[in-house]
């Protein structure tokens, strides 16, 4: 009984000394599990290189984190949304619009992935159930650009109601496509509670942006950064090609070299978000990934 006592005793004392010394407490957490973290790379000319583990190198709130593996993300199934922008200012793309929607949505099936989708202005109409190609085209056909814009919006609904975590549970690859200019003027929300929706449900955001000649040139900065943004700070890539359909390849390209990352946090797991940035040491080269990642 007295040397249980004392090796409860013991116990006690190591957690207390662990606690005190970061030394310690960081051999503890480096025994924890990895978790998967989805990242896309880009270079030069809208290429899509497929990184190699040893040039990159990672941090969860700012403390150096152990990298294991890294794997094509292809092998897992993936469930997607297609939010294609159906306001005023695309009016005159419409066609090609529906055509590169189609062909994005006919591409991102044909390794047996599922798909929503969801098509918006400053209202948005999606699908219940994941969709076939011929459904789609269908659902497309009837749709004629009118209002406004509300990507903030649509981002937040496809995140949360589509493809979050709680309603996805064996399927950790989910994805936004979106086809837009990247013109906001209708959202109830801003881009920054946008994105903190999709970080938190674990949705990366590929886009492809439509042709904005028509805009002013702030107005076209304004949009070009608006998807940048989105898609670094989740995991994505954005293309501005000159005609849209030109862009589905790129788009597609990326999507299938997208990556699996195992990554050991230094932190003990405790359900809440914490930064993460990572880089590559090959010049030209930038790695999107979640700007936050869940500890579970």
């Amino acid at each position: 009984m007295a040397q249980h006592s004392l090796r409860i005793l013991y116990g006690v004392l190591l957690l207390c000394i662990a606690s005190q010394n970061p030394l310690v407490a960081q051999a503890a957490a480096s025994s924890n599990r990895p978790i998967q973290i989805y990242i896309t790379a880009s270079g030069k000319d809208d290429s899509s290189p497929i990184p190699t583990l040893s040039e990159l190198s990672g941090a969860i709130d700012k403390q150096a984190a152990k990298l294991t593996s890294l794997r094509s993300a292809n092998a897992e199934k993936m469930r997607f949304a297609l939010l294609v922008d159906a306001s005023h200012s695309e009016t005159k793309q419409a066609s090609s619009i529906r055509e590169a929607a189609a062909q994005l949505f006919q591409g991102l099936l044909e390794q047996g992935n599922e798909g929503y989708l969801l098509v918006f202005n400053e209202q948005m109409i999606t699908s219940g159930k994941p969709l076939q190609l011929s459904e789609m085209r269908q659902a497309l056909e009837s749709v004629k650009p009118c209002g406004a814009t509300a990507i903030n919006d649509a981002i937040a609904f496809a995140s949360q109601k589509l493809l979050d975590r709680h309603g996805n549970p064996e399927t950790p690859r989910r994805v936004i496509f979106l086809i837009s200019d990247g013109e906001d003027n209708a959202s109830k929300i801003f881009l920054g509670e946008a994105e903190d929706i999709a970080i938190r449900e674990g949705v990366a955001i590929f886009s492809l942006q439509t042709d904005t000649s028509e805009m002013g040139s702030s107005e076209a900065r304004h949009a070009r950064r608006f998807l940048e943004l989105a898609s670094l700070d989740t995991g994505g890539r954005t293309f501005r090609p000159k005609r849209v359909e030109e862009g589905v390849p790129l788009l597609l390209a990326a999507i299938h070299k997208q990556c699996v990352l195992d990554v050991v946090p230094p932190q003990v797991p405790d359900q809440k978000l914490h930064t993460f940035s990572i880089k590559s040491s090959e010049k030209n080269v930038q790695i999107s990934a979640p700007a936050r990642i869940l500890l579970p």
